[in-house]
């Protein structure tokens, strides 16, 4: 069972949820933006997730820019470092989106993923964005995406493009 659309960790009664699925003997997977560090980690300790697959739609340090949040990289640091720690099966991923990254800004991403098991590099598809100021964007090109592989590659175990 897959739980997402928009940050399931936000919900009070995510918890019981979890539970009740786990009862009728379904493995629970948990699409993140890692906003809430301190409630992925309750999840792990009580052992209710087998599997996270957390957003990291920019390095840490850039990501006040989009939210208006200063304390937003303190947030995902941690939930970075949390999976980091293998105590429950885990992947990252980026939505590439021109304009907004670069070579730069995935090997920033990278480092501060260092060591991971796996990495997933998604392209921005605009139809598929709500925003309209990105309607107008196009897609990166298979080799562009083929360069974010390569800029990615070194810090992390498994780097693949979606």
């Amino acid at each position: 069972m897959v739980i997402c659309g928009g940050e399931p960790t936000i919900h009070k009664d995510l918890f019981p949820f979890i539970k009740e699925i786990r009862k009728e003997g379904f493995p629970v997977k948990i699409d993140t933006n890692g906003s809430y560090p301190e409630v992925l980690e309750e999840l792990i300790k009580e052992s209710l997730i087998d599997y996270i697959a957390m957003d990291v739609k920019l390095s840490p340090e850039n990501y006040g820019k989009i939210t208006g949040e200063e304390n937003y990289a303190g947030k995902i640091k941690k939930s970075i470092k949390l999976l980091l720690e293998d105590r429950v099966n885990y992947e990252f991923r980026t939505t590439l989106v021109p304009g907004v990254h670069d070579i730069k800004e995935v090997k920033e991403i990278g480092e501060e993923i260092k060591g991971a098991k796996r990495y997933f590099l998604q392209n921005f598809l605009p139809e598929k964005n709500m925003e309209k100021s990105f309607l107008k964007e196009k897609p990166f090109t298979k080799e562009e995406l083929e360069e974010f592989k390569k800029a990615a590659n070194p810090f992390v175990k498994m780097c693949e493009i979606r």
